[in-house]
């Protein structure tokens, strides 16, 4: 997406949904050129921009991707416009009439007046979920996992499709820790879940798992955890396919795109090993798997069906903005936009770039990367086990991926239509927190469920 327009300084900016879309709105224009009605010239003559803003270049990738080049109608969302005035929502909306539906101030951060020891008393372990808190910016370094420098997750916690109902979540994995036909274990915190797809591949259950935990761990069992999107429906798909025993990253995502719908969320957790150069020589780094212009193809595609594909920006320390492929097939990777959020990590404890994340420009996004309490599975422990050191954009993605999809949620749950992954993606920037410091992600900013539900009237 682009970068948001610049707040003319003087006025406050009001977000106001129209009864009918506007036509041809690029913006900025005069409000009243937008509305019938005869207004007074402080609102007639005040500035007018869309929520959003389509990409030229994601359009023109699209048309090189796909037979037919039109992205779809992002539907009732495209009645949504911010004006910057001062005037209150409630004289907006008297003076226009019927013409505007709603029209709200957009959201301040604040700290959350609910408490994570409040949400459920009988989960022990919640209490070291700090990415669920307010981003009230309070560290504790010696006990990063109560840092209060989350995504929000409290403040959406009792609206409708807050945890996620209505929506889907498909997680892309090598494999989960689940019922597979001879390892009947399944953690206690789970719902019961089965492999939608593929072969479960041992080396990868405890990584498959550990993303289920931040997603989906049930509150309510007395137990430990509490999943972001609980309440989703959730479908663990294998990256290998049936028979394979091997990952391949084209064919698991176009199972995963037969499977969705539109609105739904895809959480491709992999990155792809290519060889960079550096001076005369190449060595090899993780980077998303968008690299590969075949699944560059399809998740376009995803783009244009409506569903919401999510990367990890990789663990190699690698500025995607200044990407040299030592092979020229995959160079251009990250110069264009296909409408894929692509997600950095943050340290827990301070809220800065966490080493040795990806990052650079193409990374819009980025969640916590270090403490991260989630499920786990070890041969030492019980199965009911729990690990606070998931790390790195896998937990990231993850946590970015739990919020898209309560967002989505929240949109069926209240307005029956989900968002188009454009505006899903812009709206999880525009409302959320920018990191504390550091440049490598000040493209980035990390999800703020509260202020994005507040943003859309939710």
């Amino acid at each position: 997406m682009n970068t948001p327009p610049p707040t003319p300084q003087a006025l406050g900016e009001l977000v106001v949904e129209l009864a009918s879309p506007p036509s041809g709105l690029t913006g900025p224009v005069p409000f009243g050129s937008l509305v019938s009605a005869s207004l007074p010239s402080e609102l007639a003559d005040a500035e007018a921009r869309p929520l959003w803003t389509p990409d030229a270049e994601l359009a023109s990738i699209l048309e090189r991707a796909v037979p037919t080049p039109t992205i779809a109608d992002p539907g009732p969302t495209e009645r949504f416009v911010r004006v910057w005035t001062d005037l209150p929502a409630s004289k907006v909306r008297s003076l226009v009439g019927p013409e505007v539906v709603r029209a709200w101030r957009p959201p301040q951060v604040v700290p959350s007046s609910a408490q994570l020891a409040t949400l459920a008393a009988g989960d022990p372990l919640v209490l070291n979920q700090g990415y669920l808190e307010a981003p009230t910016g309070t560290f504790y370094p010696l006990h990063a996992a109560k840092s209060e420098w989350g995504v929000n997750a409290i403040a959406v916690l009792n609206r409708p499709g807050g945890m996620g109902e209505g929506a889907r979540l498909t997680v892309l994995e090598g494999g989960f820790w689940l019922p597979d036909g001879v390892d009947t274990w399944r953690h206690a915190d789970l719902p019961p879940l089965h492999l939608l797809w593929g072969d479960n591949l041992p080396s990868w259950k405890s990584h498959g798992l550990k993303d289920l935990g931040i997603i989906c761990a049930q509150p309510d069992n007395q137990v430990g955890l509490r999943g972001i999107a609980n309440q989703a429906q959730v479908a663990p798909l294998s990256l290998a396919p049936p028979g394979t025993g091997t990952v391949d990253v084209y064919d698991a995502l176009k199972k995963a795109l037969v499977n969705s719908a539109w609105g739904d969320v895809v959480h491709l957790a992999w990155t792809t090993e290519v060889d960079v150069t550096s001076g005369t020589a190449s060595s090899p780094v993780a980077v998303p798997p968008q690299v590969d212009p075949a699944v560059r193809h399809l998740i376009a595609l995803g783009t244009m069906m409506g569903v919401t594909i999510v990367q990890a920006s990789g663990n190699h320390s690698e500025d995607l903005g200044a990407f040299a492929p030592a092979d020229p097939a995959f160079a251009g990777a990250f110069s264009v936009n296909i409408g894929a959020p692509i997600v950095g990590a943050c340290n827990a404890f301070d809220g800065r770039w966490k080493y040795p994340s990806g990052y650079g420009h193409p990374v819009r996004h980025f969640a916590w990367g270090t403490d991260v309490a989630t499920l786990d599975k070890r041969p030492s422990v019980p199965y009911d086990g729990y690990t606070s050191g998931y790390d790195g954009t896998s937990s990231a993605s993850a946590i970015f991926s739990a919020c898209a999809t309560v967002i989505q949620g929240m949109m069926q749950t209240q307005r029956g239509h989900k968002l188009h992954p454009l505006i899903l993606r812009y709206l999880l920037y525009i409302s959320g927190t920018p990191p504390t410091g550091g440049t490598e992600l000040s493209h980035a900013r990390m999800p703020n469920l509260g202020a994005a539900a507040q943003l859309l009237g939710l």
